[in-house]
């Protein structure tokens, strides 16, 4: 502590509208005494040590992403949560590359979008511009011949009476064939319908006006109610369960939802999904049932639907907190939603040039699957050819129709105890910014400790690296966050890929963020930070690296607050006002709510002047009369 001087000739000070009288310190004519209130009281250990001991820095630590992708910025204890991801975040400590996209030969040899994927006799068929309902072989990546002129965007595979059928309607027609390779081509029927279902042992379809029908075989189609459409869009339909505990055909429109009561051949109304607007899309397959409740895509979200014993529970589960990332623009909708053993999937169109990306939920959190070049979102959820696979849509670098598809885990699987999961070559992801809970204050990033696993330096190259962006920082030329790279006496790039057979540590000293080692590790400055991590491989698709868990050390810097102490002489009058006056102010002062002006000369003749809290050492209740009366008071800047 430093002292304070006030002028000999006037050792006084103001506070809160009075003047008042400091007591003599030897020669001494009245002393004010700093003191330094800015920072919190110092940890207390307790227990044994941990990573969170150090008493002179803080720290964070990201192991588990799990709570999935979406949020922007950090609010207390988020550290599963990431800003955007296409990396496998399933499970904790083991953050790995996203599973690989494999591409199937063209199906149609012009710019064509592919639609209509279905599975039938243990085969994915599909069709793209005039191609209609070619089979694919896996084996040898072929496609079997055109046998339909359809295209309706609707499909279904179906077993009626023990015959299994792969039936298409369009706005005209409705088609079916029971050996589509055979030779015996398509049959058709006068019935058309945008939305094909199996239930009660029937075949259903459901027409854009709203005309609906039921075949127990195909071309023996009988008409039903129609649905009341009134001027509204059919979006998609599906069977669920109904409060009565027995599945129904569900309907949805762009105003309104209907369940059919086959027994009365009636549309009722139910009060679920609200009304939704929007670009006139065909109808298409936006719903799915997974884990006892249906999960159904309306414009940008997903809701889930689940029957209870009180009625409907509905929910909004996509898309989470802070949306998708910036390079979703306002065109974007969901197309598709399919369902597997572990996640529901949602093909959703980016943008409206139609770039797809394929998310996923599995009832944590969200996670980016696959991005698409080109397609209408149409997919299929199949175990042909004894694999488990997601496919989709796709197109090729010259707008050719195409299939993507991933390989999908039948059971949980920690990618750490797998050898033959296949990797994508890259994969990233963002934590969200990091502000510690405290906007304004200015914090330093000291330290920086990576775990990593299976990365690799020789044959093939798999590496781990770590980049950051401080106070929502951005380029001129970009969207992107301006990104610095990490270094050390190792890894002068930030590049973590050193040959490990176990879990390796690895400290970065900040601010090292050049190839230049000498640069001294005095720390960097932040309000806010993120961490961009992007995980690589060589040339094994079987191989990835690993990141166990990244701990941040940092040091929160406070802004100074001033503290004084003094003794103030209660001996005699002052200025006018008696002994007994002055202690029943100082009283006030410390049971006010407000802060109370202070001013003093310091021991340049200089004016200190700040609006402060009146305290006593003591706390609040007035103490310390010495018996030559003096009381002490200490004040401070909050």
């Amino acid at each position: 502590m430093t002292s304070k001087v006030v002028t000999p000739d006037k050792g006084e000070v103001y506070l809160g509208g009075t003047f008042f009288p400091l007591a003599k310190r030897g020669r001494r004519e009245g002393v004010v005494q700093s003191l330094d209130v800015t920072m919190p009281p110092e940890k207390r250990l307790e227990g044994d040590i941990t990573r969170t001991s150090n008493p002179n820095l803080s720290n964070i630590s990201w192991s588990d992403f799990r709570g999935g992708i979406g949020l922007d910025v950090m609010e207390g204890d988020q550290t599963n949560r990431c800003w955007t991801a296409n990396c496998n975040i399933r499970f904790p400590r083991s953050l790995v590359l996203p599973p690989l996209v494999n591409y199937t030969s063209v199906i149609y040899a012009a710019d064509q979008y592919v639609f209509n994927i279905s599975e039938f006799n243990d085969f994915v068929y599909a069709s793209s511009g005039s191609d209609r309902y070619k089979k694919w072989t896996s084996s040898s990546d072929s496609w079997g011949t055109n046998i339909g002129g359809q295209d309706g965007q609707w499909s279904i595979d179906i077993v009626l009476d023990g015959t299994e059928y792969l039936v298409n309607a369009d706005s005209t027609n409705t088609y079916w064939s029971t050996d589509p390779e055979g030779g015996g081509g398509l049959s058709t029927s006068t019935t058309n319908s945008v939305a094909l279902l199996e239930w009660d042992g029937r075949l259903w379809g459901i027409a854009h006006d709203g005309e609906m029908w039921y075949a127990f075989t195909p071309g023996t189609e009988v008409q039903v109610a129609p649905v009341p459409m009134k001027g509204s869009t059919l979006r998609t339909a599906y069977v669920y369960r109904t409060v009565t505990g027995e599945d129904a055909i569900h309907i949805v429109t762009s105003k309104a939802t209907y369940v059919y009561d086959a027994a009365n051949d009636i549309h009722h109304k139910i009060d679920l999904f609200p009304v939704n607007p929007g670009s006139d899309d065909p109808t298409k397959k936006r719903a799915a049932i997974w884990r006892g409740a249906a999960y159904v895509g309306i414009n940008q979200a997903l809701f889930e639907q689940r029957v209870t014993s009180s009625g409907n529970d509905l929910r909004i589960v996509g898309f989470p907190d802070d949306g998708l990332d910036d390079s979703f623009d306002e065109s974007w909708r969901i197309l598709g939603v399919y369902a597997s053993i572990n996640e529901v999937f949602v093909a959703i169109a980016k943008t409206s040039s139609e770039e797809v990306s394929v998310l996923a939920w599995d009832g944590q959190g969200w996670y980016t699957i696959m991005p698409i070049q080109g397609g209408t979102g149409d997919g299929l959820v199949s175990a042909a050819y004894d694999k488990y696979r997601l496919y989709i849509g796709s197109q090729n670098s010259s707008g050719h129709g195409r299939m993507a598809y991933i390989d999908l885990p039948q059971f949980v699987l920690n990618p750490k105890n797998t050898t033959t999961s296949e990797y994508a070559v890259s994969g990233e992801l963002k934590t969200p910014w990091f502000h510690a809970d405290q906007v304004d204050v200015d914090k330093l990033a000291v330290r920086l400790k990576v775990e990593t696993a299976d990365t690799s330096t020789t044959g093939t190259v798999e590496s781990v690296k770590i980049e950051y962006a401080v106070d929502y920082l951005e380029t001129a030329s970009s969207t992107d966050d301006q990104y610095l790279t990490l270094a050390n006496s190792t890894f002068t790039d930030g590049l973590i890929d050193t040959d490990t057979t176990g879990v390796t540590q690895t400290i970065f000293q900040f601010p090292k963020d050049t190839a230049d080692v000498s640069v001294a590790p005095i720390g960097k400055a932040f309000r806010a930070i993120r961490f961009k991590i992007s995980l690589a491989r060589g040339g094994t698709a079987t191989k990835s690296p690993r990141l166990i868990s990244m701990t941040m050390e940092y040091r929160k810097k406070y802004e100074r607050k001033e503290g004084y102490q003094f003794i103030v002489d209660l001996s005699d009058r002052y200025k006018g006002k008696t002994a007994a006056g002055m202690r029943s102010t100082l009283q006030t002062l410390v049971q006010s709510n407000t802060l109370s002006e202070f001013t003093f000369r310091d021991d340049t003749g200089g004016t200190r002047n700040y609006y402060v809290d009146v305290r006593t050492p003591s706390g609040e209740e007035m103490t310390g009369h010495m018996e030559y009366g003096q009381t002490l008071v200490e004040v401070k800047e909050l």
